[in-house]
């Protein structure tokens, strides 16, 4: 079973619980994976982390923000199928309004 891991600092890490969660396919009711919940250490970590981020990425000038932030539009794009089958499964949204939902997202991107 697929074990859904914490994203902090730019790496998927393994909460350090032992207390665990099902996921369920809201559309099927299957289940299709396990989620740790997180410690308050767990938290902490993450938090810690996306403070250092913010202040880092609130002193980048805009021209150098930029860049990533068309490559990540540019990814969404391209992996537009394949996202928008993780919204149905994590969602139980009919594909079709998967993709309305990812391509609205894009355009907040756009915005950003």
């Amino acid at each position: 079973m697929h074990i859904i891991q914490n994203a902090i600092d730019g790496r998927k890490i393994t909460a350090s619980s032992s207390r665990m969660a099902p996921v369920y396919d809201p559309a099927t009711g299957e289940q299709t994976a396990t989620v740790p919940l997180s410690t308050a250490a767990d938290v902490n970590a993450a938090v810690a982390a996306a403070k250092i981020a913010a202040a880092s990425w609130g002193t980048t000038p805009p021209l150098k923000r930029i860049k990533p932030m068309f490559r990540f539009k540019e990814l969404l794009g391209c992996h537009a199928d394949e996202i928008s089958l993780t919204i149905s499964k994590e969602h139980g949204k009919t594909h079709a309004d998967a993709l309305g939902e990812l391509a609205r997202g894009i355009d907040v991107v756009d915005f950003a």
